[in-house]
């Protein structure tokens, strides 16, 4: 396996969140960003990382990001896309 393209992940002490805490929807970039965020949420929560490291982690395997959304709106979608079946949900 060969990774093609190297992803720089940079985190410093004002992008650390601490667990129930006050958050911001931009803490990742959109690829990584965790639903919850893009529908708005505030409070930082654990889930928010293991999505993260999921989402970073399918992309070193596949050499491509798993939800390549163009906007936030577009962001749900993707996700939505990989989640539902076709054949029960019309998207």
């Amino acid at each position: 396996m060969a990774i093609s393209r190297i992803t720089t992940v940079e985190v410093t002490s004002e992008h650390i969140g601490v667990k129930g805490e006050p958050n911001i929807s931009y803490i990742y970039s959109r690829y990584y960003r965790a639903p919850e965020l893009i529908f708005g949420a505030t409070k930082y929560t654990t889930a928010i990382d293991i999505w993260f490291a999921g989402c970073v982690l399918v992309e070193l395997l596949l050499g491509q990001p798993l939800f390549p959304g163009e906007s936030g709106v577009d962001q749900l979608v993707e996700i939505i896309k990989e989640k539902c079946v076709e054949e029960d949900y019309e998207i």
